[in-house]
């Protein structure tokens, strides 16, 4: 749990600093960053809940 803690505070950070930057290239960059971070602490959790190490499902288009 340590590692998905450093992982939401870098995503924090991330979106903390794009808060302050008029710079719109930049500030996307950093949301973009933050999810990231975001998505591999997601990642880490359930693989720690569920003792995946790798995706083994892939997700299916829903049929009409």
């Amino acid at each position: 749990m340590e590692h998905t803690a450093y992982l939401r505070r870098q995503a924090e950070f991330c979106l903390n600093l794009s808060r302050l930057s008029s710079d719109r290239p930049l500030t996307e960059r950093l949301q973009s960053m933050a999810a990231e971070f975001h998505a591999k602490a997601l990642k880490a959790e359930f693989e720690a809940e569920f003792g995946r190490t790798r995706a083994t499902y892939r997700l299916m288009p829903l049929s009409s």
